[in-house]
């Protein structure tokens, strides 16, 4: 047991893909029978496989479809996060930019427009298709007070005038 706590120390602990965040651009689908990521639609050459690689934490890309959008709660399992590897097409060989990263999407995630979405807190305009935030909360209280104490008030005021 001795042995393993100081190999993970001195090697350290195996990477895990980090959660997406919302509002992440430049993200997209990796292939659905690579797992490759294509971070330029076939332009430029800027592709590769995240690091650490999600397949190895069982996260297959089966489910996904290559630079298309995904519902929330879609199929992919993991999103490619492009950015630094556009930013950078040449960093690492032909054939594996090393700035291609990779997220797991929670439940109530999506992507669209090459944006990371989150269903539980947007709606689509109807009229151009862009993302409206929602949940807005009003504070109540008040008027609860206000509702429940009004009539012992007119009680009061009516029992005075008699």
């Amino acid at each position: 047991m001795l042995l393993i706590a100081v190999m993970l120390c001195v090697y350290g602990a195996a990477a895990n893909t980090p959660d997406c965040k919302v509002g992440t651009t430049e993200v997209y689908q990796p292939s659905p029978g690579t797992g490759k990521c294509y971070c330029d639609f076939g332009n430029s050459g800027t592709s590769g496989y995240c690091n650490p690689d999600p397949q190895d934490e069982g996260l297959e890309p089966g489910g996904c479809k290559k630079d298309a959008d995904e519902a929330v709660g879609g199929p992919c399992k993991y999103y490619c996060l492009c950015d630094d590897a556009k930013k950078y097409p040449t960093a690492g060989t032909a054939n594996q930019n090393n700035h291609i990263k990779c997220c797991k999407p929670g439940a109530t995630m999506g992507l669209k427009g090459g944006v990371i979405i989150d269903g539980s807190s947007t709606k689509t305009n109807a009229i151009d298709g862009s993302s409206i935030k929602t949940g807005a909360s009003v504070n109540t209280s008040g008027i609860s007070i206000l509702v429940f104490a009004l009539p012992l008030v007119i009680v009061i005021a009516v029992v005075g005038l008699i």
